[in-house]
C-alpha cells in the first residue's frame, strides 16, 4: 500500500481566488489532451457486460472511479467537492439510470462548470455550495456511492479527517476517493475509529474504495 509523503498543516490553495486557477488548469489539461493531458468530458463509448469502452481520451483516474461505479452499480452517487461537475455529467452520461448530486466550496465553481460543461438544471438541481469539512445535516441525503477526486490532498489533515468522516456518513454503502500523497488516508479511517466497519480495495496509487461491512 502507498505510503504519504507529507502531512499539510494548512490548506495548499487560497479558496477565494481558486476558480481563477482551476480555469487556467482545465484549459491546460484540454490543450494537451493528445499528449498527457485530459479532455473532460465523455462525448464517444461503450458499455458492455465487460465494462466501459472509452474513444475518447479521459484520464487514467476518471476512468477507475467510472470504472468503480460501474462495478458497484449504484442506485445513486454523491461527489464531495464536484467543482466543475463534470464527474457528474459524465456519470449520468454512462449511467443514465444513476441519481448524481453533489456539492462544493465555492459558488465559483459550479458557476464556471455550468458554463464550461453545458451542465443542465438535472444536476444543478442536486448541487450545493457547504464547506464539507464542517458537520452535514440530513438535507444532504444518504448515497449508496459517495467519492472525492482531487480533494483532501489539497487541504489540511484538521480538514481531511473531517472531510473524510463526512463521506463515510452520507454512505450507505461505497465510499470512494482519488487522491495525492499529501495524507494516510488509511489511518485516517483508523483515527475515526471506523476500520471494522469497512472492506478496503487500493484501486490504484492512493486510490481506494471502501465497502460497509454487513453488520
Amino acid at each position: 500500500m502507498s505510503k504519504p509523503v507529507a502531512h499539510p498543516v494548512n490548506d495548499e490553495y487560497n479558496w477565494k481566488v481558486y476558480t481563477q486557477e482551476y480555469s487556467h488548469q482545465v484549459d491546460e489539461m484540454e490543450r494537451t489532451a493528445g499528449d498527457q493531458g485530459s479532455e473532460f468530458l465523455v462525448t464517444s463509448w461503450n458499455v458492455t457486460d465487460e465494462g466501459i469502452e472509452y474513444h475518447n481520451k479521459l484520464h487514467l483516474n476518471w476512468r477507475v472511479m467510472y470504472s468503480a461505479i460501474y462495478d458497484c452499480k449504484p442506485a445513486s452517487v454523491f461527489e464531495c467537492g464536484c467543482g466543475g461537475m463534470y464527474h457528474l455529467k459524465n456519470i449520468k452520461t454512462l449511467f443514465p439510470d444513476i441519481k448524481v448530486s453533489g456539492c462544493d466550496l465555492l459558488q465559483t465553481q459550479i458557476d464556471f462548470g455550468a458554463k464550461k460543461f453545458d451542465i443542465g438544471e438535472d444536476i444543478l438541481k442536486n448541487v450545493s455550495v457547504r464547506d464539507f469539512s464542517e458537520p452535514v445535516d440530513d438535507s444532504l441525503g444518504k448515497h449508496d456511492f459517495v467519492y472525492s477526486h482531487a480533494v483532501m490532498m489539497h487541504v489540511s489533515k484538521e480538514k481531511g479527517i473531517k472531510f473524510f468522516a463526512n463521506m463515510l456518513k452520507l454512505s450507505n454503502k461505497y465510499v470512494a476517493f482519488i487522491e495525492g500523497p499529501q495524507h494516510d488516508y488509511i489511518k485516517m479511517l483508523d483515527d475515526l475509529g471506523e476500520t471494522d466497519n469497512w472492506d478496503v480495495k487500493e484501486l490504484r496509487t492512493n486510490s481506494w474504495l471502501l465497502t460497509k461491512k454487513d453488520k
